[in-house]
């Protein structure tokens, strides 16, 4: 099944006709990867849910910018939520390479393995602005 084609931070994306887009198979999957790293979860640094009905739902990653948080932490939070996606595979376990900058933004560079195609995927999560 389709998703709305809706990057994190953007507008929705509109086809030629004027329809809603949709996504399916790797982006759908790269897409809310993302959503879920960038939506605030209670039970991450942000401690306020953004979806009150799932408030277990985000690992708040811009949240973290700005706050004294190591690496090691940012990986550990990335990788509980990129585990709580369908489409991530747990064997191999996924690369987490978060690259703090001194003002607290970060860069974190993400290999994972699709379970549906068993192809790697990079993933770049930029909280640089």
């Amino acid at each position: 099944m389709a998703d709305l084609s809706h990057w994190w931070g953007n507008d929705l994306v509109l086809t030629a006709s004027g329809d809603l887009a949709t996504v399916d198979n790797l982006d759908k999957d790269n897409q809310r990867i993302f959503r879920r790293l960038c939506t605030n979860g209670a039970q991450s640094g942000a401690r306020l849910a953004e979806y009150i009905f799932h408030p277990e739902y985000g690992g708040s990653a811009p949240w973290y910018v700005g706050q004294t948080t190591d690496e090691p932490t940012l990986e550990g939070i990335i990788r509980s939520q990129m585990y709580q996606e369908a489409s991530v595979s747990h064997n191999p376990e996924p690369t987490i390479v978060p690259n703090i900058n001194p003002d607290g933004t970060f860069i974190v560079s993400i290999n994972y393995t699709n379970v549906a195609s068993g192809n790697d995927v990079p993933l770049v999560l930029d909280v640089t602005e």
